[in-house]
């Protein structure tokens, strides 16, 4: 391939790795009609049930997906209230591994309490 042919790496500068894994979700028990209800019944489900292992595997899986469209880089914007400690790390892994650049940021919430807002930071 000529070098002037070659488009460089695309930056995704706002991404949820683990959101791979609603596509295996069962649907809510009520079809969510306002943003609040969708981060109730979808998202903040999925981010409960987080452990170290899935967070691994949905970042490489949404890594290599990135790869595949030409996306390079990724900015992961993460919440697991109950895999706190460590997570960034695994997902940085998993990207690093994969061949993605990432910067991994954690949404620093008080909704599971304040000692997990605390752990957050």
């Amino acid at each position: 391939m000529v070098a002037e042919n070659t488009t460089p790496g695309l930056v995704c500068g706002h991404h949820h790795l683990y959101s791979v894994l609603a596509r295996g979700m069962p649907p809510p028990p009520m079809v969510p009609t306002t943003f609040q209800s969708i981060l109730e019944q979808i998202w903040w489900r999925l981010d409960s049930a987080l452990d170290l292992e899935m967070l691994e595997w949905s970042a490489r899986l949404g890594a290599l997906e990135a790869l595949e469209s030409g996306t390079t880089a990724i900015v992961d914007h993460h919440e697991s209230p109950n895999a706190i400690e460590g997570s960034l790390d695994v997902i940085a892994r998993a990207c690093a591994d994969v061949g993605v650049r990432v910067l991994t940021a954690y949404g620093v919430t008080d909704r599971n309490g304040p000692e997990g807002a605390k752990q957050g930071l």
